[in-house]
């Protein structure tokens, strides 16, 4: 099965992640059947000590975008 779902990790507030951003939405405008994109910001994920299993567990399988922190 392929995921159908794209996890990124990553600072909401980093021009990486707005950019990535701004290029995803406007190649999902142009290819309607794009996987669903949940940000989970680094805080977050640093709170939880590094467990996906929280998020993982309320999607279906996912492919995983890592972004540097800094």
């Amino acid at each position: 099965m392929t995921p159908n779902h794209l996890i990124v990790i990553a600072n909401p507030n980093s021009k990486r992640w707005q950019h990535f951003h701004q290029d995803w939405l406007a190649f999902s405008a142009a290819h309607p059947a794009q996987p669903q994109l949940t940000l989970i910001p680094w805080a977050d994920w640093l709170a939880a000590q590094g467990d996906l299993a929280r998020w993982l567990a309320e999607h279906p399988p996912a492919y995983l975008r890592l972004e540097s922190p800094g």
